[in-house]
């Protein structure tokens, strides 16, 4: 009798909760989109539905993967090169957000600081600063340079944005 009205509590708080936007939801993004995506979508989240918990966890694009296949994220936000699309698990699926142009710091004296647009060519002969090797990004950079007839040549490593800035 007790399991049964536990039952029926249950279900009745289930009821009450019908059309209502309630309970946890946990995301994993990158670090560039844990930083540029999730405080707006909070602040939206939290204004529209307040009595939702939103949790969210920085983590690289395949551990963000393997998060939501564990049970441990409902979302991942994750980078997918178009030039090599990255593979989707069975049981998940992709969902497109938005296509993000790859940017180049240089110094400001540099011969094509300035410009509005650049080839991947016009950098053939230059030193890089790279994520360190395994990281997703350091990966995207070797096999696009790389498609491009371009071997890369990397001075430098460095896992932060601001370190690779400075």
């Amino acid at each position: 009798a007790r399991i049964l009205s536990q039952v029926q509590m249950a279900q009745a708080d289930i009821e009450a909760q019908r059309g209502r936007v309630v309970g946890e939801v946990r995301l994993a993004g990158f670090p560039t989109a844990a930083r540029g995506l999730f405080p707006g979508a909070l602040a939206a989240l939290r204004a529209g539905h307040p009595e939702l918990r939103v949790r969210t966890t920085e983590l690289e694009p395949e551990p963000g993967v393997r998060a939501v296949l564990r049970g441990d994220a409902d979302l991942a936000i994750v980078l997918d090169w178009s030039n090599k699309r990255a593979p989707v698990p069975g049981g998940l699926e992709r969902a497109h957000l938005f296509d993000d142009t790859a940017d180049v710091a240089l110094p400001a004296g540099h011969p094509l600081a300035g410009r509005e647009a650049v080839d991947l060519v016009d950098f053939a002969d230059e030193e890089w600063v790279s994520w360190p090797e395994g990281e997703f990004c350091h990966d995207w950079l070797m096999f696009t340079l790389r498609s491009q007839g371009i071997e890369p040549r990397i001075g430098h490593f460095a896992g932060e944005h601001h370190t690779q800035l400075a």
